[in-house]
């Protein structure tokens, strides 16, 4: 029996998407030279969407949230912090982030995070 069959090969291989097909990769070049001619493929609507996902995929801002926990507090922290330590004791972590998402609506992830642990450094300090 050779080591290479069964589970193992499925460990191995990689997923396949719409995107590593060369059909797509073609329609994706006549996609951005002429988008009247790429309607015309068979598969134009699911190419299409794919494109798209993939497109908002790549428009999360990484570096932002990359460069907020690098770099400390932003200008709105100690905001968030003020209001959180409002609801510190009569409200759960959860609670806290979802008070926190709807008072802020572009909080980053990130910020939540770093709010909800110095939030619980204030409740050890406390006892």
């Amino acid at each position: 029996m050779r080591v290479s069959e069964g589970i193992f090969d499925w460990f191995k291989k990689k997923e396949k998407t719409i995107g590593d097909s060369p059909e797509y990769k073609g329609w994706l070049k006549l996609y951005m030279k002429n988008k009247d001619v790429a309607a015309m493929h068979k598969n134009h609507k699911e190419f299409l969407q794919f494109y798209q996902q993939s497109q908002k995929n790549e428009e999360l801002d990484f570096g932002k949230m990359w460069s907020t926990f690098m770099n400390g507090p932003q200008d709105d922290f100690p905001r968030y912090i003020k209001f959180a330590r409002k609801k510190m004791f009569y409200l759960p972590d959860d609670g806290i982030r979802k008070q926190l998402k709807i008072k802020f609506p572009s909080i980053m992830p990130v910020d939540i995070e770093r709010v909800i642990k110095k939030v619980q450094e204030l409740r050890a300090d406390r006892s």
